[in-house]
C-alpha cells in the first residue's frame, strides 16, 4: 500500500518579498561600486577633481525608501562635455567615454559578482 505523506508549509511571501528586495539593493549598490571603481584609472585626470568627483549613489522612491536602483555619476561642470568627446586630446591619462566603457567591461560579470550574492546569502536555507 502507497503511504502519501502531506507536509504543510507556512507562507511566508511578505517576509521573503523584504528579504529578496533588501538583498536586491545590496546588489544593485555593488554594481554601482563596481562600474565605478573599474572607471577610476580611465577619468580624464588633469588635477584629479573630476576623478574625485565620482559617486555611486542608490536612487530612492517618491516616498524617500531606497529602491533597487544605482546610478554612477561624476560631479564637475565640464563631466559631460569629456565624456562625450573621446576624440578630445586629453592632457595627462585618461579617455572620453570612460563610464560607458567601464559599465561595458563589467556588464557580464554583474549578475554573477554583484547581484547573485546577496540574494543566495539572504535566500540561504538555515
Amino acid at each position: 500500500m502507497t503511504q502519501i505523506v502531506v507536509k504543510h508549509y507556512e507562507w511566508r511571501g511578505p517576509l521573503v518579498q523584504k528579504v529578496v528586495t533588501e538583498a536586491s539593493r545590496v546588489g544593485v549598490v555593488n554594481a554601482a561600486e563596481h562600474v565605478l571603481a573599474d572607471a577610476y584609472p580611465y577619468v580624464p585626470y588633469e588635477d584629479g577633481d573630476l576623478r574625485d568627483s565620482g559617486r555611486a549613489q542608490q536612487d530612492r522612491d517618491l516616498s524617500g525608501r531606497y529602491v533597487a536602483e544605482a546610478f554612477v555619476s561624476y560631479d564637475t561642470p565640464y563631466a559631460v562635455k569629456l565624456h562625450e568627446h573621446p576624440n578630445y586630446n586629453f592632457k595627462g591619462s585618461g579617455e572620453g567615454k570612460w563610464l560607458e566603457h567601464a559599465l561595458q567591461r563589467r556588464a557580464s560579470r554583474m549578475a554573477d559578482e554583484d547581484m547573485a550574492p546577496p540574494l543566495i546569502k539572504a535566500l540561504a536555507m538555515p
